[in-house]
C-alpha cells in the first residue's frame, strides 16, 4: 500500500508514442520539480533521480538545471551549498512566492484538468 509507483509506468521502444509521453514528461516538469522542492530541499542530481523513478522518464540535466536556473531566477527556488559526502552540492529549496505557485500549479489539476486526468487515468478501467 506504501509501495511508490511510477507516474508513467511504461517502457515503450523509442518511437513517435514514447516521444510523445517524454514530452508529456517535459511538459509538466517545471510543476514536477516544484513539487519535489516542496516535499524536500534536493540538488539537481537528486531531482533528475525522483523524476526518473516518478515518471520513468529520465530528464538530462541539460534540461533539469535550466529549468532550476529559471525557477531561481524567477525568485521562485532558493539555494544554497551543503556538504554531500566529501563533496558540496548546490541545494535548491522553494521560497514563498514558489510555494504560492505551487498552489496555483495544484489549482489548475485541480479544476479545469481535473476531468481530462481522472478521464486519462480510468479510461482503461471501463
Amino acid at each position: 500500500m506504501g509501495e511508490k509507483r511510477n507516474i508513467v509506468d511504461l517502457k515503450l521502444p523509442e518511437d513517435s508514442q514514447s516521444k510523445f509521453l517524454r514530452n508529456i514528461v517535459r511538459g509538466l516538469s517545471n510543476s514536477i520539480v516544484l513539487w519535489i522542492l516542496n516535499k524536500k530541499p534536493s540538488c539537481g542530481y537528486e531531482i533528475v533521480k525522483e523524476i526518473k523513478r516518478l515518471t520513468n522518464h529520465k530528464l538530462p540535466t541539460s534540461v533539469v538545471y535550466p529549468i532550476l536556473y529559471g525557477l531561481e531566477e524567477d525568485k521562485f527556488i532558493k539555494s544554497s551549498w551543503k556538504k554531500r559526502g566529501k563533496r558540496y552540492a548546490k541545494y535548491y529549496f522553494l521560497t514563498k512566492r514558489g510555494k504560492n505557485l505551487l498552489s496555483h500549479v495544484r489549482e489548475l489539476f485541480r479544476r479545469p484538468l481535473k476531468e481530462v486526468i481522472k478521464e486519462l487515468i480510468h479510461e482503461e478501467e471501463k
